[in-house]
């Protein structure tokens, strides 16, 4: 039989046709196994044990000052790698604030163990400061070029009574190894709070008097997880004497929270009157931690 030329070949010979030679096989392995092992950027860092890693965390969460005093905040860097981590670190400044200081290198030692180093911010608002919370975003991030890293976080600073304000309470229930008395509540320490001395007796109440007048267009409370303040009214007056309520929560749940008025006023004392606590174990006292002015 002649076959032409450019003819297919029959049934059985075009079976063989897809098969690879063992030589051209072998060849091709070979330069597989002997061409250099590449590995993307992406899996060099997957498959680091000891990948980059920063958190920050600020203590306290909510400072309180006084117009033109000051608050200590501290910063503590968390860094995770196999060499040390370099850094800067900084803190954003509200207009008209200090922050000292706004900007500064940092170094965690790190050599593949999770480590913290704490760093402190000194936060001043003026003299003239409105009443209410500011929020500083801090931000940590690596001088690393090649693995960049970086977390944030934020703090809030509430600017609070003006220097020379007092407390005055309708009860205070007896030191049993702490204080808790009225002017806890208005100290800027959510270690410190006010307790009554009446369990699951009302009204309770707490009247914050202050040197001069101040225009305030609400309050902020922080109450205690142990029985938190649930229900309440904000009254103000400017001689102590005639009050009016500005404002009546009902069934509150939040331990930290704003009760805004309708419209801003003047006032040189501020009064909340406690109607209702939520049931703790620790008995159904009112415990307020902070009680802050909103600015007008």
């Amino acid at each position: 039989m002649i076959i032409e030329s450019g003819s297919s070949l029959p049934g059985p010979r075009s079976r063989s046709a897809g098969r690879v030679r063992p030589a051209v096989l072998l060849g091709v392995l070979l330069a597989l196994l002997l061409q250099p092992l590449l590995l993307s950027p992406a899996a060099a860092v997957e498959d680091d044990p000891f990948p980059p890693r920063l958190r920050v965390v600020a203590e306290p969460v909510t400072s309180f000052v006084q117009p033109g005093g000051t608050a200590m905040i501290t910063i503590t860097v968390w860094g995770q790698a196999r060499d040390p981590i370099d850094g800067v670190l900084r803190v954003s400044r509200p207009s008209g604030w200090q922050v000292t200081p706004a900007e500064q290198p940092f170094q965690v030692p790190t050599h593949g163990t999770p480590v913290p180093v704490e760093y402190t911010v000194q936060v001043t608002p003026p003299a003239d400061a409105d009443f209410g919370r500011e929020t500083l975003k801090i931000t940590a991030r690596s001088t690393d070029s090649e693995a960049p890293v970086k977390a944030a976080t934020e703090a809030a600073v509430a600017v609070s009574w003006p220097a020379g304000t007092t407390a005055e309470a309708s009860s205070v229930h007896p030191p049993g190894g702490a204080s808790f008395v009225a002017g806890n509540a208005i100290d800027g320490d959510v270690s410190t709070f006010w307790n009554d001395a009446t369990v699951a007796a009302y009204p309770d109440e707490l009247t914050v008097i202050t040197p001069e007048p101040i225009k305030i267009s609400g309050v902020g409370i922080v109450t205690h997880s142990a029985g938190w303040i649930s229900d309440f009214t904000v009254q103000t007056s400017t001689d102590g004497e005639t009050w009016s309520t500005r404002a009546t929560v009902k069934g509150n749940s939040a331990l930290d929270r704003e009760v805004p008025f309708r419209r801003a006023v003047t006032a040189s004392q501020v009064r909340i009157v406690v109607t209702g606590n939520a049931p703790s174990s620790f008995g159904e006292f009112t415990r307020l931690i902070e009680l802050t002015p909103l600015g007008g």
